[in-house]
């Protein structure tokens, strides 16, 4: 009879334990318990579930203000030295912060930024490192092209590489119209130059130059063939006025 009782007495708060333990299994929180109050092993060991539960609380409004962009105005505490989880956020908190940083000193234009890895399994870090590598091509070739140098060269990582496409057609066209340019500066002025739309500048004022040029040159071959045409004409007028003052000049000395 005794035992009977005293087992009841212990397994109904055991079963109530385990029950706040599968309730927070389930991803619940416990703010409170029925052993509140009470001066008991059960109730310290209800108390630890209670404080336990605020921490994950506490731990998981902390990770949904950083899923939600607010890196800021987040101060992690841990709880002791040994607080794993606090110090894991903590080191996440920071490395997202230098990200940001980094991120936003790239939408200024800057792209010789050092970030470092936090380890070889650095996914995040490595695809920046990968994003900063590429722009900073980007940029060299720019600059290049900017001094007047065309030797750059853009492949596109890949058929969605949309900067690094329109960087290609840019160089091609740029060196298409310097290899223009410069068949026209050795003489050949057949070269034409076709335009790649309607609003491309450059393209139609390339187009008209070479278009006006060989309208000149054959202006200046025609004004040249008219006046070989006319020294000859006056050379050979010459030669038969010489004639004929020869001719004259020995009727009058007969």
């Amino acid at each position: 009879g005794l035992s009977l009782v005293l087992f009841r007495e212990v397994k109904q708060p055991f079963s109530t334990l385990i029950a706040l333990g599968e309730h927070m299994l389930q991803g619940h929180f416990i703010e409170s318990s029925e052993f509140a109050g009470r001066n008991s092993l059960f109730a310290q060991l209800s108390a630890v579930f209670v404080k336990f539960s605020r921490y994950l609380q506490e731990m998981t409004s902390l990770t949904q203000d950083i899923a939600g962009g607010k890196l800021d105005a987040i101060d992690v505490q841990k709880r002791s030295r040994r607080d794993p989880l606090g110090t894991a956020l903590q080191d996440m908190l920071k490395y997202l912060r230098l990200v940001a940083e980094s991120a936003q000193k790239i939408s200024e234009g800057q792209v010789h930024i050092s970030i470092p890895l936090r380890a070889e399994t650095d996914q995040f870090g490595k695809t920046l490192h990968q994003m900063l590598k590429y722009l900073d091509n980007m940029a060299a070739v720019a600059t290049a092209i900017s001094e007047g140098d065309l030797r750059g060269e853009i492949r596109p990582l890949s058929e969605r590489d949309v900067l690094g496409t329109a960087f290609d057609h840019m160089t091609h066209y740029l060196n298409t119209l310097a290899a223009a340019a410069a068949t026209i500066a050795s003489g050949d002025l057949s070269r034409d130059i076709q335009p790649v739309t309607e609003h491309d500048a450059l393209g139609n004022a390339f187009q008209v130059m070479a278009r006006q040029l060989r309208e000149n040159f054959e202006k200046i071959r025609q004004e040249v063939a008219a006046r070989t045409t006319a020294q000859e004409a006056l050379q050979r007028l010459n030669e038969e006025l010489e004639q004929r003052v020869i001719e004259r000049t020995a009727e009058i000395t007969r």
